[in-house]
């Protein structure tokens, strides 16, 4: 039998382990006071880090944080940071999370290669191929500069493999998660005392239309997935960005390939991963 582990607990785990080397003293204990705050760029409506922050320790909080920001929609759970106490507007640094929440969203712009919010890890989902090759060396320079962990997930691979599983799995998912979608936006409105107006309605209607009457949803989606696929950074190319980023050497950084299958021939598309840390900050 093949064993399938869900791609939000395997990128869930490796970041957890990213964060709990923060989190351990010198006898590799983990402090109860501390807390690790991990600043999320390009999260566009919220991403996978809702679902993926679920496996992060307790002392853990996430920031979303978009150049173009969209959250907080009705379908949204996440809230807003708290920014009453910001008494300079564009000193970011001043920014205090509410430790009481895991996570909130940022609702001023912010770029991520020019990034002053104060972290111990920033993170990039399935955004990093979306960049060219200057501005991807932008954001890892960024990160260099001030000496803040980076991790970036890619779940998208460039490779004739993943191209050809993305033709049967992609319209797929389109498919099987429309109803999913449906349902959990019914289902928050109605928690929150909200009417499923004539609008809402619509928007339903219009949804399921678009998706298995006229499937121009499961054909957008494929296209997409499918230039996704081919924009991505192999191994080699983000070693050159790497090498562009980090020219002094400052970093310790790594490359590795995250497989959501025992057997990951069935399913050649691995979730790829680039984690830079500052070599100051030593081995924990």
């Amino acid at each position: 039998m093949v064993g399938f582990v869900p791609p939000c607990r395997v990128v869930g785990r490796h970041l957890s382990d990213m964060a709990n080397q923060l989190l351990v003293d010198d006898d590799g204990k983990i402090e109860q006071d501390k807390r690790v705050r991990i600043v999320d760029l390009c999260s566009g409506s919220g991403g996978p880090l809702p679902f993926v922050s679920s496996f992060l320790p307790e002392q853990t909080s996430v920031l979303l944080t978009d150049k173009f920001p969209s959250f907080g929609g009705a379908d949204s759970d996440v809230p807003p940071i708290d920014e009453s106490n910001e008494n300079n507007e564009n000193n970011e640094k001043k920014e205090q999370h509410d430790e009481d929440r895991q996570i909130a969203y940022m609702p001023r712009s912010v770029d991520a290669m020019a990034c002053r919010l104060d972290c111990d890890i920033r993170t990039l989902f399935a955004s990093f191929h979306h960049f060219t090759p200057d501005q991807a060396t932008g954001i890892l320079k960024d990160a260099v500069r001030n000496q803040q962990r980076i991790a970036i997930y890619e779940f998208t691979y460039n490779s004739i493999g993943a191209v050809l599983v993305g033709l049967v799995v992609l319209p797929l998912v389109a498919l099987l998660s429309t109803p999913l979608i449906v349902f959990r936006q019914v289902r928050r409105r109605i928690a929150k005392g909200q009417a499923c107006n004539a609008a809402f309605l619509f928007d339903i209607v219009r949804r399921l239309f678009f998706t298995f009457v006229v499937p121009i949803v499961p054909l957008v989606i494929w296209l997409d997935g499918t230039v996704s696929h081919l924009r991505t950074y192999s191994p080699a190319e983000l070693l050159e960005l790497v090498r562009r980023a980090d020219r002094r050497q400052q970093y310790d950084w790594a490359i590795e390939q995250l497989d959501i299958l025992d057997y990951p021939f069935l399913y050649p598309v691995p979730i790829t991963v680039l984690s830079g840390r500052p070599k100051w900050k030593g081995a924990e």
